[in-house]
């Protein structure tokens, strides 16, 4: 028993001494990329619910986080990843057991024919860590885990921005519907006064056509649009992934403020867009996986021992029993194992792919905030261009639909005026949503709508 417990103590202390075998980890150089002007070095993304403030996008938004199935996967994944974690750090700790039994054995001469044996212990296999192979893999099981764990935050980030994309686009579609609509009432009104203008004389068969295409443009129109307005539904419906409640808030997209977007240093990027910090993660356990492949090839150390006592009636275990045990520590060094060699090769070319992959991830990072930063510009600009278009082309169908019901003017220049005001209305809609759309895009570009103190529960404590 006390050469159990000295040797017991001494797999500690060279368990405790073992080295690892992983080269040191350093971040690689930030590749060449898109820079941009920042307002403050120190911006930090809004939270989801400061970013986007209409009520009924919220409450969308909060669906969406505890129903839309995608995210639940994610979810799910990293709960896998998790669990296969801890299996792997429970590869660093003795394996232990407890074991009871009796044996019944018949002997052939003496005059004992038959022998009785009764057992109970314990038994203990333990591998020591000599070079780090159980610790590598452990804390690449680790990086893995956290890359997994980026990728649950992407998700998230991901399906907030997809369900207020949708929520806008919803609005716009239902804001043109509206202008189809009231298109068509127009028209409507224009056919019948131009109808009792044809039957006094007073306008020709050629206007009485223009009239009725009209009408029938505008009425293709409403219905185009109450299609179109169905399949946005359909498209909350899917990424919310319950029953929509009623949308109370809705107004037209063109009265929806645009919300700036905080947008820091460039190299902040680095620490806070989850699929960047996926991306080195991942280059992290590749250059743990070198200290596995490094060790395999190396000696192992093993430890099995077991003790207990033994009698040959169940009371003589706790009064008269015999004590045994044993002790078999095991040596193994690869002599002739090509493989092993193989595997290191490979563990250094898995480092360089997940080098390469961590750069270009940057590199598309920075792309996709640069591009949206321009667009947001570009888009403020026409925008305000937009709404003047629109307030001239107004005023022009105005003063065109009243001289033409006055007999001044005829039909012709009353509909190039409306097909003008028409356009410049549906140009003000779809540029206010491609405003927003943008406005999206920059605020997942930049890794926003993460819940710190969500993320601070979640993330399990590191260690090996």
């Amino acid at each position: 028993m006390k050469a159990i417990k000295t040797a017991v103590a001494m797999a500690l202390t060279l368990s405790a001494a073992g080295c690892s075998l992983a080269p040191d980890y350093e971040r690689p150089d930030m590749p060449s990329a898109a820079r941009w002007d920042t307002v403050s070095e120190d911006a930090r993304p809004l939270r989801w619910e400061q970013q986007f403030t209409d009520p009924d996008l919220q409450n969308l938004i909060r669906l969406g986080l505890a129903n839309n199935r995608d995210l639940k996967l994610a979810v799910l994944n990293t709960a896998e990843y998790a669990a296969q974690y801890q299996i792997s750090r429970d590869d660093l700790f003795p394996n232990a057991g407890m074991s009871a039994g009796v044996t019944r054995s018949k002997n052939t001469t003496g005059d004992h024919l038959h022998h009785t044996a009764y057992n109970v212990g314990a038994n203990l296999s333990w591998e020591i860590d000599l070079f780090g192979y159980i610790r590598n893999q452990n804390n690449a099981a680790l990086e893995q885990y956290f890359s997994v764990y980026e990728n649950q935050k992407s998700a998230q980030i991901s399906l907030i921005a997809a369900i207020a994309s949708a929520y806008y686009t919803y609005v716009a579609d239902k804001e043109l519907l509206a202008l189809s609509r009231e298109t068509l009432e127009t028209e409507l009104a224009s056919l019948k006064l131009t109808k009792s203008k044809y039957d006094l004389g007073e306008s020709s068969e050629l206007e009485m056509s223009q009239s009725e295409t009209a009408v029938a443009t505008a009425e293709i129109s409403v219905a185009n649009y109450e299609r179109v307005l169905k399949l946005d539904y359909n498209s909350l419906l899917l990424l919310v992934g319950t029953d929509l409640p009623e949308l109370t808030s809705l107004k037209m997209v063109t009265n929806i403020q645009v919300n700036p977007v905080p947008v820091g240093a460039s190299t902040a990027l680095l620490e806070q867009r989850p699929d960047i910090l996926a991306a080195e993660h991942l280059l992290k356990a590749a250059n743990y996986n070198i200290g596995v492949a490094r060790a395999a090839i190396l000696p192992r150390l093993s430890l099995s021992a077991a003790f207990g006592w033994s009698g040959q009636r169940p009371k003589d275990l706790f009064h008269s029993a015999e004590e045994y045990w044993s002790l078999a520590p095991s040596f193994t060094l690869p002599l002739f194992n090509l493989a092993a060699y193989g595997a290191m090769d490979v563990a250094d070319i898995r480092k360089e792919k997940a080098i390469v992959t961590y750069e270009k991830t940057i590199q598309t990072a920075f792309k996709e905030v640069s591009d949206a930063l321009k667009s947001f510009d570009s888009l403020n600009q026409q925008y305000a261009s937009q709404q003047a278009l629109y307030a001239a082309t107004k005023k022009y169908f105005e003063m065109a639909d009243q001289r033409y019901n006055m007999g001044v003017d005829s039909y012709l220049t009353r509909l190039d005026a409306q097909r003008q005001y028409v356009l410049a209305r549906q140009g003000l809609v779809n540029t206010k949503l491609s405003q927003l759309q943008t406005q999206i895009n920059l605020y997942k570009a930049i890794g926003g709508g993460w819940d710190e103190e969500a993320e601070a529960a979640a993330t399990p404590a590191e260690g090996s």
